[in-house]
């Protein structure tokens, strides 16, 4: 992540475009993923429904936007990911929706609503977010661009 920020900086400096990325690497064997995030806000993971919906990295994990700064840190998080899991990635412009009085998405219960979702498949968890977005703007159309992805780790086929 580091010199693909460093490339775009030295290419992007002039005309200050960023990117913003979250990369994942998946073991499947040792039930491991390590993910480093530039600019999105961290991944979230739904386990088993007696478990809480938990951030995977913490804001001093998160580095900057690409091609923000030359010599930003990226560091990488570990989470353990077994079968029945789910990893929910998503852009600012979800969270940070607001509804007409102004409240961000984000402070009316994100985390909770994701809780409730544990025992659901990836596509159910996607459309209920994108569901209680809308209802919490009172419209179909964002401010900002909006994108989610659930990933889930079924269990290993006999």
């Amino acid at each position: 992540m580091r010199d693909l920020n460093e490339h775009l900086f030295n290419t992007f400096q002039s005309r200050g475009t960023t990117l913003i990325a979250t990369a994942l690497a998946l073991d499947i064997d040792q039930d491991q993923i390590r993910m480093v995030g530039a600019g999105h806000p961290a991944p979230i993971q739904l386990r088993s429904e007696d478990q809480p919906a938990v951030r995977l990295m913490s804001d001093d994990q998160l580095g900057p936007a690409l091609g923000m700064m030359f010599n930003a840190d990226y560091r990488p998080s570990d989470a353990c990911w077994s079968a029945g899991d789910k990893i929910v990635l998503y852009t600012d412009g979800l969270t940070e929706c607001r509804n007409p009085s102004g409240v961000e998405f984000e402070q009316t219960g994100f985390l909770e609503l994701l809780q409730t979702m544990a025992g659901s498949t990836a596509t159910e968890v996607i459309r209920t977010i994108v569901a209680a977005a809308h209802a919490h703007r009172d419209s179909m159309v964002f401010e900002d661009d909006v994108c989610v992805i659930a990933l889930e780790r079924c269990a290993p086929h006999p």
